[in-house]
């Protein structure tokens, strides 16, 4: 797991962990970015079978959440210096 820290959640890859040339960079990221789509795919998915087969208010509660999470996403993206 070279990309994994002991920190659920946070990865490393290229420069971050040593001192690497552009192909092994590259290739840690991608590494790295399909980790994170496959963590995001499993949540987006739990959240929706939670809505579907849950309540109203649950399917409120998802949706509210998950806008907020993508909002700051975006607003992380936009904003970085």
């Amino acid at each position: 797991r070279p990309v994994e820290t002991n920190t659920a959640g946070v990865f490393l890859a290229g420069a971050c962990q040593a001192p690497k040339d552009i192909p092994s960079t590259v290739a840690q990221a991608s590494g790295t970015a399909s980790k994170v789509i496959g963590l995001l795919a499993n949540a987006v998915f739990k959240a929706g079978a939670a809505a579907v087969l849950g309540s109203r208010r649950l399917a409120y509660t998802v949706a509210l959440l998950f806008g907020m999470v993508l909002v700051a996403g975006i607003l992380a993206i936009v904003l970085w210096p």
